[in-house]
């Protein structure tokens, strides 16, 4: 039996209580305080086109958030003949870095496709293949593709564990809108073309890093996303996570990019799990989207 779906007033009072106990007010638009310091959201009803937004806007460290743009641009050099697909690289040591990815435990001498590297970047997070990928296609072309798609808060300086880039102030940047419009690019099929875009949602509907926005998701739900994290100088902290969540009654994009001591992975699966009750994805027919 599907859920009932508590009113927007009953949400947004949930929404209260999980993120820090906030007192709700009739307006849902002044409850922009029950998202904690630091946090950008984007979410939008595919159906609808309805937004719920705050902060959307505001350039954000992008930690692994960043590979999917890195994807877009490894498609587009699929498609334009600048990269075989099919073509191979081999693993190196000075290829090997930390972090997320299954490519560091075969060490060097291994051998991959780029079209693997692209899944393995995606479903995995793995940090040298987004970095052999990133050597390959180019800083300042997946930064031109992302300026021409009208993702102007996206911007990719360094490789993925270059301390010593970090340590100087270089970061990987987004925005929650940037991603968010991505990933309903690909969600309609117009990221690059039609069959690129399911190539890509076959990929983040992979995904091997489960958790955040799906954590508390009924079994009806499917989310297909991409998640980050990342430790700033200084030990500031990075949570994110964007996905596209389907369910029988409509599917939404959301993003959560939270920065700071607020940042955990707790606090986006509450997020998730409300998005979830707000938009009723539940059941069908029914759509709750607002503004705020």
């Amino acid at each position: 039996m599907s859920p009932s779906i508590p009113g927007p007033r009953i949400v947004w009072a949930l929404l209260a209580v999980c993120m820090g106990g906030f007192s709700l007010q009739a307006d849902p638009g002044p409850l922009r305080a029950c998202i904690r310091p630091g946090d950008s959201l984007y979410i939008q009803d595919i159906r609808s086109g309805e937004v719920l937004n705050l902060d959307d806007r505001k350039p954000v460290p992008a930690a692994s958030l960043v590979k999917l743009f890195v994807m877009v641009e490894a498609f587009k050099a699929f498609g334009d003949g600048r990269l075989d697909k099919n073509g191979s690289v081999t693993v190196s040591p000075q290829d090997i870095v930390g972090g997320a990815g299954v490519i560091r435990l075969g060490g060097a001498g291994c051998r991959y496709t780029w079209y693997r590297l692209v899944q393995l970047m995606i479903q995995e997070s793995d940090n040298i293949a987004a970095n052999l990928l990133i050597q390959k296609i180019g800083m300042l072309a997946i930064n031109e593709t992302a300026r021409d798609m009208g993702f102007h808060q996206t911007r990719v300086v360094r490789m993925m564990m270059d301390t010593v880039a970090m340590e100087q102030g270089l970061e990987n940047m987004t925005s929650a809108r940037d991603v968010g419009r991505l990933l309903k690019s690909i969600a309609e099929g117009q990221c690059l073309d039609e069959a690129v875009s399911r190539e890509m949602m076959k990929f983040l509907s992979g995904q091997k890093r489960p958790g955040k926005l799906g954590s508390l998701l009924p079994a009806s739900a499917s989310i297909a996303h991409k998640t980050g994290e990342l430790v700033l100088p200084g030990a500031v902290r990075v949570e994110g996570d964007a996905g596209i969540i389907s369910g029988p009654g409509g599917r939404i994009v959301m993003v959560v990019i939270s920065v700071g001591d607020c940042a955990s992975v707790a606090h986006l699966a509450a997020m998730g799990k409300l998005a979830w009750e707000h938009f009723g994805l539940a059941d069908r027919g029914v759509s709750h989207g607002s503004q705020l």
